[in-house]
């Protein structure tokens, strides 16, 4: 009769036999079943991540997305490519000095401004706190200079403003003519609200007016010009700054007094080099189209570095791509894009 211990017996004996009894599970393998759901979470996010990027793409290309932007000046940061560094330049200098920025027409002047008019909203200074004010001088007669800065700055500090207890009482509201509004009321006016501001914040306010198509002011007299600088100059100036935008502005003075624009670090705004170029047209569309290097290069020199082209060309490009059913900007695309644009503005 087969003996029914033997079996357990044998296993008990072999277990407890020195060298024949199984080896505990080293750290390694005990770990193995954790990481492999951990790779497995990991895979599975992934996997989830370029399906949602697959999708939109796919839904990008299917709308016939083109960001290219001809015509209106860059406002969004998203946008904005190719002047980080000179943007992180002139931000640098803000709380000590007035800026002039001057180039052509198109090249890129008013972005720049409204690219220190968001960044400077939430700039963290160890010392001042700014107050951005963005005011269009296009069109603006001299004798409304000193009203439409004022303007300007009500506007755009309603908030910081609100509980402004002297507000009613600023010069600006006690003339019904515009044109009565001068330098000397606006100074009075700006020493109220910097005291105010001054009461209300735990860093020095600094008014940063950013004056755009600032070429007007060159059509001002030279009395006028040095009342502005008399501002600036003003025993509130570490409290104001100014940055002015224009294609040209004239430097001719005829005083004897020190010349207005030299309150000012001139700054020059050029075309883009090659690579400068290269990030405006890759950046819009990175992860839905691609470029060939013969494109970009073609686009940069018919574009002379000049932004506003780069855009048009770009954006034309875009549309016969996408006529051929194509996720890749072709040098076919681009001399076409270009001689379009070329046949428009001839005709």
């Amino acid at each position: 009769m087969k003996n029914r211990y033997a079996s357990p017996l044998l296993f008990w004996a072999l277990f407890w036999t020195p060298g024949l009894r199984p080896a505990a599970a080293s750290p390694i393998e005990q770990a193995t079943p954790a990481l492999l759901v951990l790779l497995g979470l990991l895979m599975g996010y992934l996997g989830c991540r370029l399906f949602s990027q697959w999708q939109t793409r796919r839904h990008l290309v299917s709308s016939r997305f083109n960001p290219y932007i001809a015509g209106s000046p860059i406002r969004s940061r998203e946008m904005f490519f190719g002047r980080q560094q000179l943007l992180r330049n002139i931000e640098a200098g803000l709380a000590y000095n007035s800026m002039m920025l001057h180039g052509e027409r198109r090249i890129g002047k008013t972005s720049l401004l409204y690219q220190l008019l968001a960044d400077t909203r939430r700039m963290r200074d160890d010392k001042f706190r700014f107050f951005p004010i963005f005011v269009d001088l296009e069109g603006t007669p001299e004798t409304l200079f000193f009203h439409h800065l004022m303007e300007g700055l009500l506007d755009a500090l309603q908030k910081p403003l609100h509980a402004f207890p002297a507000r009613e009482k600023l010069q600006y509201y006690l003339f019904s003519d515009e044109v009565s509004y001068t330098d000397r009321h606006l100074r009075r006016d700006l020493r109220e609200i910097i005291a105010y501001l001054k009461k209300n914040s735990s860093k020095t306010p600094r008014l940063l007016f950013l004056l755009d198509e600032a070429d007007v002011m060159s059509t001002y007299s030279s009395l006028s010009q040095q009342q502005f600088r008399r501002i600036l100059q003003d025993t509130f100036a570490h409290n104001i700054g100014t940055v002015i935008s224009g294609v040209h502005i004239s430097k001719a003075w005829d005083r004897t007094e020190s010349p207005w624009y030299n309150m000012f670090v001139e700054v020059v705004i050029e075309p883009f080099g090659r690579k400068e170029a290269e990030m405006l047209m890759r950046g819009p569309v990175r992860g839905v189209y691609e470029w060939e290097e013969d494109a970009i290069t073609f686009v940069w020199r018919r574009s002379a570095g000049r932004p506003h082209r780069i855009q048009q060309i770009a954006r034309e490009a875009v549309n016969f791509m996408l006529d051929d059913h194509r996720k890749r900007i072709t040098l076919t695309d681009v001399q076409k894009g270009y001689d379009r644009i070329v046949f428009a503005e001839s005709h």
